[in-house]
């Protein structure tokens, strides 16, 4: 091995294994480039990497996800601009994340479009960073306003970068900067321009991991209080038994805890995956989808040959729910 390949070898285990194997972890107070945190624009690494795969069948559906990257992220963050040695690297040290960020841009993507060409609305992304959605889907859903929210710092550099990107802010991008950590949005969203009256798709991408189950409440009772009929909200979630230290099942999930502690972002909240749909009922929602690792790979991750492209993180859960009405 050349002693380039080991350095970057070295260099892509301490940064992205590390804190990305198993799970696309990105907590807001990690460090950060220019206020957007470095996990949440490894994360768009990921998707813009499986944005490269020549497989129809298995690319990721987010093409802007590479133009809102740093100049220096193929430098820093060890991934390469080659798809095939990018791939290389994410199959030889089993990065899960990778695979779980596409199949869940794939669903959350199918979500988004089917609920748009039934009535959407509104669709309210919290935790935003570096999601493309409200741009990508500017022409095929133009009448659907897309709430980005984030804290304030990261919602600032977002308008730089759409503005760098797309040339402009669309006019159906409301930008709302408040920390949603606390459960509280109502008021900044209300503020904001949200219609209550109008139906609304809430999408929280791995979000309430790094939250209190407090705060997971506060969210999910907005939600259901302060939505039209045919209103939805998607989230993914963890097992309970991991965030409260029991690593049984899934031994492998102790290293990722001490990974994301690490960080400053510890796990916080988790819901026992045979509870979720007495979980989302108790909450006035009813469940249209739950997928666990093994649904995600059936769905999302089988190429066009038949061979499965990899395994997601094994103890990642997505679920799909609507407000009842």
């Amino acid at each position: 091995m050349s002693s380039n390949v080991q350095w970057k070898s070295i260099l892509f285990c301490f940064v992205v294994v590390v804190p990305l194997a198993g799970a696309a972890a990105w907590p807001a107070n990690a460090a950060s480039l220019g206020d957007i945190p470095v996990m949440v624009e490894l994360a768009a690494g990921l998707r813009a990497t499986a944005a490269m795969d020549p497989d129809v069948k298995i690319r990721n559906p987010d093409t802007m996800a590479r133009q809102f990257l740093s100049p220096s992220f193929w430098f820093w963050s060890a991934l390469n601009e080659d798809y095939e040695k990018c791939k290389t690297f994410i199959q030889f040290y089993r990065v899960g994340a990778y695979y779980t960020a596409n199949a869940f841009t794939k669903h959350i993507d199918g979500i988004v479009n089917n609920a748009g060409t039934n009535g959407l609305e509104q669709v309210v992304i919290l935790g935003a960073g570096l999601d493309s959605r409200g741009y990508r889907f500017r022409d095929s859903l133009p009448k659907v306003t897309f709430f980005e929210v984030d804290l304030p710092a990261a919602i600032a550099r977002k308008k730089e970068l759409v503005i760098a990107v797309v040339g402009k802010l669309p006019a159906t991008v409301v930008y709302v900067p408040v920390d949603y950590r606390s459960g509280n949005i109502d008021g900044a969203l209300l503020r904001a321009g949200y219609d209550r009256r109008r139906a609304a798709l809430f999408i929280c991408e791995q979000v309430t991991r790094y939250i209190d189950a407090a705060a997971v409440d506060g969210i999910m009772k907005f939600i259901a209080a302060n939505t039209a009929k045919g209103s939805q909200l998607v989230f993914d979630y963890i097992p309970e038994d991991i965030v409260n230290g029991d690593f049984t099942v899934y031994p492998y999930a102790r290293l990722q805890s001490i990974r994301v502690a690490a960080y400053g972002y510890p796990w916080k909240f988790g819901i026992a995956p045979e509870k979720a749909a007495e979980f989302a009922t108790d909450r006035g929602f009813s469940v249209l989808s739950d997928l666990g690792a093994k649904d995600l790979v059936q769905r999302y991750l089988v190429r066009s040959d038949g061979s499965i492209d990899g395994q997601p993180t094994p103890f990642v859960h997505i679920i799909h729910v609507a407000v009842n009405r």
